[in-house]
């Protein structure tokens, strides 16, 4: 009994120690909106005061109250905001455990909340600096708006990247407005079809029928 339990350890060390978190940004919980609060999970990195999670003037976590969005069935009452007070170019990011060689589908919400001009966005996933998907979009959309891709993981552990561009196109508009981004979710779709074992895996398996057999020869 002893040796089976110590392999139920053996697999909670393999298990992956930080899954994606906080897609819909309702942690912490806000009033209203705020420059200087980082949603648990993600890192903000904002071009008017230029290091990560300082408190600039360009991304805020916001109620959907205070810019009477729209509603979205799962977005909760809190979203992620782009693009204030005139600003460009800042993103925000969250790195999380990955599976080498499996396949991740990243799906998300976003719309124009202020203002009459068009907004650009731009989503990375990462492997390090190293690029595994990109795709932008140009939009003026006042309700919530879905976007779905999908990448392949190259390591333990992979970034999605949210960049505000607004203003590559037509860089009179990106002070006129802001845009909002929620319900963000990662689902891991798993590896190829007939896919050789990961290395932990076979590990994990084997220690288990050694402890199995253990048990047996001691019954």
């Amino acid at each position: 009994m002893t040796r089976f339990v110590l392999v139920l350890g053996l697999g909670s060390v393999l298990a992956c120690a930080t899954p994606f978190q906080n897609g819909s940004f309702e942690d912490p919980t806000i009033t209203g909106f705020g420059f200087t609060t980082v949603p648990t999970g993600w890192i903000k990195f904002d071009t008017s005061c230029g290091t990560d999670n300082c408190s600039g003037s360009g991304l805020f976590i916001q109620t959907y109250a205070a810019f009477i969005l729209p509603a979205l069935p799962g977005g909760g009452n809190q979203a992620f905001g782009f693009g204030g007070n005139g600003n460009f170019g800042s993103s925000l990011r969250q790195t999380f455990d990955t599976v080498a060689g499996h396949n991740y589908e990243v799906s998300f919400d976003y719309l124009t909340q202020q203002g009459g001009g068009h907004e650009d966005w731009q989503v990375d996933a990462l492997d390090g600096s190293n690029v595994l998907a990109t795709h932008s979009q140009r939009f003026n959309d006042r309700n919530w708006v879905p976007f779905t891709f999908q990448f392949t993981a190259g390591s333990m552990s992979s970034t999605l990247r949210f960049t505000d561009t607004s203003g590559q196109e037509i860089f009179a508009e990106h002070g006129s407005t802001n845009w909002g981004l929620d319900l963000v979710t990662v689902t891991d779709l798993g590896g190829p079809v007939g896919s050789v074992p990961e290395p932990a895996s076979i590990l994990l398996a084997s220690a288990g029928l050694a402890a199995v057999g253990l048990m047996r020869r001691h019954a």
